[in-house]
């Protein structure tokens, strides 16, 4: 969820790409790339931590970037 979240692309194309995802998981901490670049979600009790690589002048950084979801916030909005 906080993965499609930030992405903003739905649902239906984060299926869609399914067999492209790569997925790994360590402790709380889950990231997922299709080969290149990867997004790392940070899983805590109440919130998840979402840090990724975004585009600076120089070009793309290395998780440059992040933000912070509520664990309700994502259930309230992805609930159904």
């Amino acid at each position: 969820m906080a993965y499609e979240k930030l992405d903003g692309q739905g649902m239906a194309n984060l299926h869609s790409n399914a067999d492209r995802m790569n997925w790994y998981k360590k402790d709380n901490k889950f990231s997922v790339d299709f080969g290149g670049h990867s997004t790392t979600m940070t899983v805590n009790n109440n919130d998840v931590l979402v840090a990724y690589d975004s585009a600076t002048s120089n070009g793309v950084g290395e998780k440059n970037a992040s933000v912070n979801y509520t664990k309700a916030e994502l259930a309230k909005e992805y609930g159904q």
